[in-house]
């Protein structure tokens, strides 16, 4: 949809009947929002063509130019190597898009796709996202001059790229002054990192993500200069991901000082490094997938997190870690376990959250558990807390539970449950009220249940 005069004429009557007309310049900036609203990425879903060299042969090129003349791709996925034949196509479909483009990506595309898209960046008028995930260390081609009535990259407020060589650093570097998310994957080329965040301070930028699981040698605080720590000090998310010892986190947390969304994934940090995520008072969404702590992985006692804003928290309790009373704000909860040793932990973790202050006293929108082992005595504290979600996800749990859920304190304290890819543990030993899920359906119809396996186990113990 290239404008709103695009939509059909009843749905325009419609929209228009709530419209007052006899403020003419009003009406004209009511009909820009809109027009505004209407081309955001919520609307995006139907508005997206993915475009591979097989896509280009079954769908023909003629049908493909109208869609994109009538303005339907807002979004184009650009996939793999275009044939050198094909080409003038994709010029001719990105030109026919100037108006409409609002995103573009390109994934894993050769050189010569790479110079042919490249090529028409120039008369795109709306282009605001702009993603270049390549491995193949090809060159991005230098942007052509923007041609009149468009603007090129002027619009460009969100650039994903892959660091694979310096044209890249070069893209990040004419387009600094406008960022506002920026997404870097590093792989060997932990320099180019460095000198990204070293040269150029970001002074739009409000998002910085960084995927550096391939880069093996660890960048120190040393390394990085009053630009960077600048630019750090305006973010207000930041998410970093690494398979190494993340020593120059803790420094970076350090200078985030108006942080209100922080992920950290697959990192091993340090005890100063919580001390650093506690300190930041104005978070609000918190996510933690941690490996392991380089001061050691059992500290006694554990670090205690206690952040007193954070509404969302995901934790994946990888490294010992305990939770304080002071999580006012506390809204959403997600755990994810992926082995074993850290679902005790997590059992531990359940444990404090039904002590923080007034927990029982509000509700909690959601709480998700992922693959985490869940006793009676878990399953027991969980029904106490006021929850508008309960979400199981492959977890292994007790059969007692169904026995909980069609309790009234359960039915009173949690509107709705989900149990996907679960599996349930019952012993012969045991009495059970509930065994089958028509008895459960019948007494909990707030319950929805997907897949889930039947266990018969020997012992009572579920670990």
């Amino acid at each position: 949809m290239a404008s709103i005069s695009d939509l059909p004429n009843e749905i325009l009557d419609h929209i228009f009947s709530f419209l007052k007309m006899d403020d003419k310049k009003h009406a004209q900036l009511v009909c820009h929002g809109w027009n505004q609203r209407f081309l955001s990425p919520r609307f995006w879903k139907t508005l997206t063509l993915q475009l591979d060299p097989s896509r280009l042969k079954k769908t023909g090129a003629d049908a493909l130019l109208q869609a994109a003349g009538q303005g339907r791709y807002n979004c184009i996925d650009i996939l793999e190597r275009i044939p050198v034949g094909r080409n003038a196509q994709v010029v001719e479909l990105l030109e026919a898009c100037q108006f409409s483009l609002v995103e573009l990506r390109l994934v894993e595309c050769n050189a010569g796709t790479l110079r042919t898209v490249f090529g028409t960046l120039g008369k795109m008028c709306r282009l605001r996202y702009l993603t270049v995930e390549t491995t193949n260390n090809a060159r991005l081609p230098k942007v052509l001059p923007a041609v009149s009535g468009a603007v090129g990259l002027a619009n460009v407020t969100h650039l994903d790229v892959c660091l694979n060589n310096v044209s890249c650093l070069n893209l990040v570097r004419r387009l600094a002054t406008q960022l506002k998310c920026l997404a870097l994957t590093v792989t060997e080329k932990r320099d180019l990192l460095v000198r990204c965040l070293n040269e150029h301070h970001l002074t739009a930028l409000e998002s910085l993500t960084v995927d550096a699981m391939d880069c093996f040698v660890p960048i120190l605080p040393e390394e990085l200069g009053d630009r960077c720590w600048r630019t750090m000090a305006q973010l207000d998310t930041l998410k970093y991901t690494s398979r190494k010892v993340c020593i120059v986190l803790t420094e970076i947390i350090r200078n985030c000082k108006n942080l209100k969304e922080l992920a950290i994934d697959n990192c091993t940090v340090s005890f100063e490094c919580i001390e650093q995520i506690c300190a930041l008072q104005g978070l609000k969404d918190l996510t933690l997938n941690l490996y392991e702590m380089f001061d050691g992985i059992d500290m006694d006692p554990p670090p205690l997190l206690e952040i007193p804003n954070v509404e969302n928290l995901y934790l994946s309790p990888e490294i010992s870690l305990r939770l304080g009373k002071r999580w006012p704000k506390l809204t959403s909860i997600a755990f994810n376990t992926p082995s074993a040793f850290a679902s005790e932990r997590a059992k531990r973790l359940l444990s404090d959250i039904t002590k923080i202050e007034g927990i029982h006293e509000r509700r909690l929108r959601k709480f998700l558990l992922k693959a985490v082992d869940l006793d009676r005595e878990a399953i027991e504290w969980l029904q106490t807390l006021p929850i508008d979600l309960l979400t199981f996800e492959e977890c292994r749990i007790d059969g007692s539970v169904l026995d909980v859920f069609t309790g009234s304190e359960t039915r009173k304290n949690i509107w709705r449950i989900v149990m996907e890819e679960c599996t349930l543990l019952f012993s012969n030993e045991m009495a059970y009220n509930v065994r089958t899920f028509e008895a459960l359906r019948a007494k909990c119809p707030h319950l929805r249940i997907v897949n889930i396996n039947v266990t018969l186990k020997d012992c009572d113990e579920l670990y």
